[in-house]
């Protein structure tokens, strides 16, 4: 990095965009995103099958216990048609929230200890869902990342979870030029998002409903070969709501928008030369509904979100 004359003062500009080019480098080869992308998957699928597995057997028990109640309400016709009437009455909602506002931002490094604020477009988008297979009513999910504009949408109905992001790097500063590097630095990652909006809703006549919303932080290193280092995977998760409806009751929930955060993410970094990291910010969320005999639940979510910032801080 250029020093200044005596008597001169330093052009920050110029400060700025050198600094860029150390932090940011070359970006990282397909191979590593793509080992990134599939650590991601197996990641953020682990954590919803594990909530499912839960919600299924919570609903076994329930069916156990609601059995003798059944076996009653099936031998007289005037409560089976009053059931078939509740399940009118609780069609699922359509949910629909407006599109998030995109406001254009400049990437910029601030000096103390070091600050890089990474801003849309982001280099990558990601996207991600699936549907249960336990009796689920109409099970669909959907999830879009745009690495432009750091837009993010979910949606779940029925049994299913949705994961929606955005992906950057960088490389630690401070490198010596050395084969082993200059020691180790302290790093804070943080990702901001504004206009947060979400709207659920669970219904239940006989059998559970679920639903919830979470914002998580990935942080992956790469050794020098562009192989991820598996074991060194950070990840940290926020929850915005949990909720959950059973006997015969309902509810619901809206919110936003809203500005919030998730993070800081502290960690340790050794500065090597060529080693980097991919920094994911994502919104997830997951519905549990199910279907029985005389009995049936119903859960649906959208949540939107714009990813204005990913800030990362270094400091020794």
């Amino acid at each position: 990095m250029r020093g200044t004359s005596r008597g001169r003062p330093p052009n920050y500009a110029t400060l700025d965009s050198e600094l860029l080019k150390v932090l940011r480098g070359k970006p990282p080869p397909r191979k590593s995103v793509q080992q990134g992308i599939a650590d991601l998957d197996r990641r953020i699928a682990r954590d919803a099958a594990k909530r499912q597995a839960r919600f299924n057997e919570e609903n076994k028990l329930l069916a156990k216990v609601r059995a003798p109640l059944i076996d009653i309400v099936r031998k007289d016709q005037r409560a089976v048609q009053a059931m078939h009437q509740i399940e009118k009455l609780h069609k699922r909602r359509k949910l629909k929230l407006p599109l998030p506002t995109f406001r254009r931002r400049q990437p910029r490094v601030r000096f103390g200890s070091l600050e890089l604020a990474l801003v849309p477009p982001y280099n990558w988008g990601y996207g991600n869902w699936g549907t249960g297979k336990s009796g689920a009513l109409n099970s669909a999910a959907n999830a879009n990342g745009d690495p432009n504009a750091g837009l993010l949408s979910v949606g779940t109905d029925g049994n299913a979870w949705a994961a929606a992001g955005v992906g950057s790097y960088f490389y630690p500063a401070g490198y010596t030029g050395s084969a082993t590097g200059g020691g180790n630095q302290s790093v804070w990652f943080t990702a901001l998002l504004g206009d947060l909006s979400y709207n659920w809703y669970d219904q239940s006549t006989g059998l559970n409903a679920s639903s919830s919303g979470y914002l998580n932080l990935f942080l992956q290193p790469y050794d020098n070969a562009g192989n991820l280092v598996t074991e060194d995977v950070q990840e940290m998760q926020t929850q915005l709501w949990q909720n959950s409806t059973s006997g015969y009751d309902s509810n619901s929930n809206a919110g936003g928008p809203v500005f919030t955060s998730v993070g800081p993410m502290n960690f340790t970094t050794p500065l090597l030369n060529d080693f980097f990291y991919l920094l994911w910010a994502t919104v997830n969320v997951q519905s549990w509904a199910a279907n029985g005999l005389l009995a049936w639940s119903n859960a649906t979510i959208q949540l939107q979100a714009v990813v204005d910032w990913i800030i990362v801080n270094q400091g020794n």
